[in-house]
Order: structure tokens, then C-alpha cells, then sequence
């Protein structure tokens, strides 16, 4: 995964939890899917550094286990890999 294009997303996730004014708004909730385990550890790390908005961040590497999370959690940001291990559809 292109480092680039993942920390443009962050700015963007950021940006948008802060609102159009910069007000922090509300804590949010976040589930990261990424079957590469040092994709998955970069982009956490990556969302965590680009705002204090985040309530909680749940990972998974496979669809299973993000539906799991998914349904359990109801998280308000998904960040998905275009490519889940799990799924059937490509």
C-alpha cells in the first residue's frame, strides 16, 4: 500500500472529525481492514497521529473477522483493503 495515499486519507479522516470550523466535534470509532499486518500496524499508528478524535480503533485482517467488529462495535469510519482475504467478491 502506497504510504502517500494512506497518510493523504488520514489528513482527510482528520479533517473531517474536526468539522468545517476546526471545532472538535465528537469522538469517533474507527475499524482498519488490512490483511498486511505491517500495513495494518502503519495505517493505525498513521490515524492515530493525525487527530485526538478517535474513541477507539478496532483492526481486522480478513472479512470474517471485520463483520465481526463491524456488527459488535458499529464503528462510524471504516477503512477497508480493496482487496479482503475472506470475501467473495475482487
Amino acid at each position: 500500500m502506497c504510504y502517500l495515499v494512506i497518510d493523504k486519507v488520514c489528513r482527510y479522516v482528520g479533517r473531517i472529525l474536526y468539522g468545517q470550523e476546526g471545532q472538535q466535534t465528537m469522538m469517533y470509532s474507527v475499524l482498519i481492514v488490512e490483511d498486511e499486518s505491517l500495513e495494518l500496524q502503519a495505517l493505525t499508528k498513521l490515524v492515530k497521529s493525525h487527530t485526538d478524535r478517535i474513541k477507539s480503533i478496532y483492526q481486522a485482517s480478513d472479512s470474517v473477522e471485520a463483520l465481526s467488529l463491524a456488527r459488535a462495535h458499529m464503528p462510524d469510519i471504516l477503512l477497508l483493503d480493496i482487496h479482503i482475504p475472506g470475501s467473495d467478491r475482487h
